[in-house]
């Protein structure tokens, strides 16, 4: 796991590497994936809308700026994974 950090006095879990990639997070990917619709997906729209959302242990996500960081590509293979089984 790649931990946390606080800003403003709030606890943000990092979610930069695949193995921090859990089914909550899953969740909250599906969840946002639902903002677009049928239609293709802006993945830095995407990341930004994820960024800052609560999670159960009380933190919030940080998706971190990299594109193309393993916790990124986890995520897109999953939502292409789950808009062809749709």
């Amino acid at each position: 796991m790649s931990g946390t950090h606080e800003i403003d006095g709030k606890t943000y879990t990092k979610i930069y590497e695949a193995a921090d990639v859990t089914e909550e997070i899953l969740a909250h990917a599906e969840e946002t994936e639902e903002w677009f619709a049928d239609e293709r997906i802006d993945w830095e729209d995407f990341v930004d809308r994820m960024d800052s959302k609560p999670l159960a242990d009380g933190t919030y996500i940080d998706m971190g700026s990299q594109m193309g960081s393993p916790a990124i590509k986890k995520i897109r293979k999953y939502i292409r994974d789950l808009r062809r089984n749709d």
